[in-house]
């Protein structure tokens, strides 16, 4: 016979997966949008060695979130 608790708690851990699947969609199309708009040398923007460390920093945490989900997969 099915324990009822397990039956609640998986419930409850597919309701948290969903919607936690859901805000990280959203934070992925935010990380995008506000990478669309860094400076670009073609737009007439002076670029600096700080957009340079800017976009290394994100591309290293980038990295470690590729790395986390090769593993999980």
């Amino acid at each position: 016979m099915p324990d009822p608790k397990n039956h609640s708690l998986k419930k409850t851990a597919e309701e948290a997966y969903v919607r936690a699947h859901v805000r990280t969609i959203e934070l992925v199309d935010a990380i995008y949008d506000r990478l669309q708009d860094m400076p670009a040398p073609a737009c007439g923007h002076a670029i600096h060695w700080g957009h340079v460390g800017d976009l290394n920093h994100v591309n290293s945490l980038l990295q470690q979130i590729a790395d986390l989900l090769d593993r999980r997969g």
